[in-house]
């Protein structure tokens, strides 16, 4: 019976640690993109993380739980990036 409730205590802390390097690379590759479209306008440079930090002030006084506040978060800040991407292409 221990050694059961040890492989599912493990496992259980496998699944979390590839959630937080999966969350991490969409993190990264977000900003990435974020900043690449960026570098090539200088007049909106910064705009998608304004709106990002904005959105996010706006969820958390609206009572939005962190999770609910970093998907708004996200949302925000790739609000423009299929349409200046693809105008940069």
């Amino acid at each position: 019976m221990f050694q059961r409730t040890a492989a599912w205590g493990w496992l259980r802390h496998i699944k979390i640690q590839l959630h937080l390097v999966v969350w991490r690379l969409f993190e990264q590759t977000a900003t990435a993109l974020v900043n690449a479209i960026d570098a090539k306008d200088r007049y909106t440079h910064g705009h998608s993380a304004r709106v990002a930090e904005y959105s996010r002030k706006i969820a958390e006084l609206a009572g939005k739980n962190a999770e609910e506040c970093d998907f708004i978060y996200y949302a925000a800040l790739l609000h423009d990036v299929v349409r200046r991407g693809i105008y940069a292409l």
